[in-house]
């Protein structure tokens, strides 16, 4: 992937995350989500918004989407976790957590640690916690 473009990934989070953030309606925040994923239907922090919305209560399907999500939002943070503004690591940093519990209390305990370490490493200020 040619640097530009992953400027432009990182940009995109970090844009993507201050509207969500400073929205505390959580029917606004998916509204907002909407929107953006009309422009960057790929976009991690809105898919994510829009995974907390959801109903399901099927630990295996959270865990599957979320997962995706967390991998997407990998790769366009990789090397780069300096470069995000204070809403996308909080952001970044909440889907962790979230992961890790999902992952827990689906029975997968050492997967779940393992995605901790990575929040603890991503949470490099300490700020999220």
């Amino acid at each position: 992937m040619p640097k530009g473009s992953k400027n432009n990934d990182i940009e995109q989070l970090n844009s993507t995350a201050v509207k969500i953030v400073g929205e505390d309606n959580l029917d606004r925040r998916v509204e907002i989500a909407e929107q953006i994923l009309k422009d960057v239907p790929r976009s991690p922090m809105a898919r994510y918004v829009k995974w907390q919305a959801m109903d399901d209560e099927d630990p295996a399907v959270n865990i599957l989407a979320l997962s995706e999500i967390v991998n997407d939002a990998r790769a366009i943070i990789a090397g780069l976790l300096d470069e995000l503004n204070d809403e996308a690591r909080l952001l970044y940093s909440t889907m962790l957590s979230d992961l890790a519990s999902c992952l827990y209390f689906g029975g997968k305990k050492d997967e779940a640690l393992d995605i901790a370490k990575e929040f603890m490493d991503a949470d490099i200020d300490g700020n999220t916690l």
